[in-house]
């Protein structure tokens, strides 16, 4: 499977991508706002559809995380086969915590489609900002009022007159 997992301390901020020294960058950005990563999940060059649904289980099983932030970059992988497959997870059931995303890369404008109907229903935000999504990943890990339901999504008031509506914010090119 080779995921690499990196347990940081009793934080409540999951981070993944697939590259570590991209997490390494993360969570020190999200530390110097005053977030407190839990770990980092390098998913290693090539993301496939198990190798996301095992990190995501990971996420999933501490109790601890609050939100996850997934940064990805597409070039041996396609970004609308990791939104399928995120999309799956959350229809399923599997995935249930709010995610923070920034994805670039081969196959952006299709994924942009297929998270537009993802956000409607559920909670996942899509910034093309580095700094803005590290933001957004701790205020939502500071938040209170999140709570999960069976199939509900977790819908803070605050961050949605922030980030707009449908908790979409934009792509950025390749």
């Amino acid at each position: 499977m080779q995921l690499r997992y990196v347990w940081m301390g009793d934080g409540n901020i999951g981070l993944m991508s697939n590259g570590a020294g991209m997490c390494m960058a993360i969570a020190d950005q999200i530390t110097s706002l005053g977030g407190n990563p839990s770990n980092f999940l390098d998913l290693g060059g090539a993301t496939y559809h198990e190798r996301i649904s095992h990190a995501f289980e990971l996420m999933q099983s501490d109790a601890k995380i609050k939100v996850v932030y997934f940064h990805i970059f597409c070039g041996h992988s396609s970004a609308d086969k990791i939104a399928l497959v995120i999309k799956d997870l959350y229809k399923k059931s599997y995935l249930k915590k709010p995610l923070v995303m920034t994805v670039k890369g081969r196959g952006h404008e299709e994924a942009i489609k297929i998270f537009e109907e993802i956000a409607v229903e559920f909670p996942v935000f899509l910034i093309n900002d580095l700094d803005k999504a590290c933001v957004l990943t701790k205020e939502i890990a500071d938040t209170e009022e999140v709570k999960y339901n069976e199939r509900e999504a977790a819908k803070p008031q605050r961050l949605k007159k922030v980030y707009n509506k449908n908790r979409i914010s934009s792509f950025s090119d390749f």
